[in-house]
Formats: structure tokens, sequence, C-alpha cells
């Protein structure tokens, strides 16, 4: 999930640092490829979800697990 996070933020700064203008000044000649940047959103959206799924299963799983033995 955080891994996730840290894409869709990374994506999501350059996004707005480009469109402010504000070039990583590190790197003065970089270009924003919004589309990628924009994929890149989607798929750690994604990753996210998944990820929250999974915990969502594992909890039930446990709780499932717990009620069997009780």
């Amino acid at each position: 999930m955080r891994a996730a996070e840290a894409r869709f933020e990374t994506a999501a700064t350059r996004i707005t640092r480009a469109g402010m203008g504000l070039g990583d000044p590190a790197q003065p000649t970089e270009e924003i490829d919004m589309a990628s940047e924009l994929v890149s959103m989607t798929l750690a959206t994604y990753d996210f979800k998944a990820a929250a799924k999974i915990v969502e299963v594992g909890r039930d799983m446990s709780r499932t697990v717990l009620d069997i033995l009780a």
C-alpha cells in the first residue's frame, strides 16, 4: 500500500510541478510525459485497491478461523 501511495504521490507531484512551470531543479531540461504520469497514477490506484482487498480478505479469514475455533 505504501509503494502504491508513493508512486501516486510522485506522479501527482510531477504533474503539478509541470502545470505550474516548476520543473525539477536537479534536471532543468526534464520534460513531463503527462500520459505516462496519468497511467502511473491509475496503476497506483489499482495497486492500492488490490492491497486493500488483500488486507480485507485476510481480516475476514482470521475472523472465520476464530469463529471456527471458538
